[in-house]
């Protein structure tokens, strides 16, 4: 699942939420960001998402890699579906 895409780059960097709220563009805040790690976001924005993967070093692609291959869909199929 596309969680644990993001949590495992981060354990790779070995870098705090903190850090990466500091590299978010969005501007997402360290609490948010604890919240969707520990999956008590009942459903974050695919925005923000993209944004946090981003913080650790990986594209749209890599976060949803998952997810897009169970749904067989490209990236932009994806993105469109949860935005609906």
């Amino acid at each position: 699942m596309w969680i644990e895409n993001i949590i495992e780059a981060k354990q790779r960097l070995g870098i705090s939420a903190k850090e990466m709220a500091a590299r978010s563009k969005l501007g997402v805040s360290e609490r948010t960001i604890r919240r969707i790690l520990a999956r008590e976001a009942d459903s974050p924005r695919v925005d923000t998402v993209l944004d946090i993967g981003e913080t650790v070093g990986l594209t749209g692609k890599e976060v949803f890699a998952e997810t897009t291959a169970l749904l067989n869909l490209d990236l932009m199929e994806l993105i469109r579906f949860f935005i609906k």
